[in-house]
């Protein structure tokens, strides 16, 4: 009994043998096992009933490979007859005499007033941008500040290992 307690403390922790684990197996299967370890007896008893399971065996045919030089190709040509159709219809669908733009949910088909706007609203985009890169600039100008202290600063230690190595 001592030995099985030992056997199942092993067992739960994973440090179980195969030889250790079929001692468990042919304890649970006898029918002298005791009543304090019948709580495991179900566990083991699966296992047995699982051994004697079989999988279905499928025939599942085999790929035939395809080449890479072959899936190259094909990709290559595929990508092409693609990017032949998108420019094909492209460019037999732009209409020069139909410019004109949606602008607050209105169209607007003068040029001139178009351009206007877009100028107006990429001056306004630059200027966003130019507000926030402001203190990546000024921490430029810090770092090229401080460069001559830095070079200050290696000269001293230059001067400083010169006089400790004398």
């Amino acid at each position: 009994m001592e030995n099985i307690n030992n056997l199942l403390d092993k067992y739960f922790r994973a440090e179980t043998s195969i030889a250790e684990e079929q001692q468990l197996k042919n304890y649970f299967s006898s029918t002298g096992v005791l009543p304090e370890h019948m709580q495991y007896k179900a566990l083991f008893d699966t296992f047995s009933v699982e051994s004697f399971q079989k999988m279905p065996v499928r025939n599942v045919k085999a790929k035939k490979k395809v080449s890479k030089p072959v899936l190259w190709w094909g990709s290559l040509s595929a990508s092409g007859i693609a990017a032949s159709l998108i420019l094909g219809f492209w460019f037999l669908s732009v209409d020069a005499s139909a410019d004109y733009a949606y602008v607050n949910g209105h169209k607007v088909e003068n040029r001139e007033l178009v351009e206007e706007l877009a100028n107006e609203k990429l001056l306004h985009v630059n200027g966003v941008l130019n507000r926030a890169l402001q203190p990546v600039d000024e921490l430029q100008t810090v770092k090229e500040n401080l460069q001559p202290l830095r070079e200050i600063g290696a000269k001293m230690n230059s001067i400083r290992n010169n006089k400790n190595g004398n």
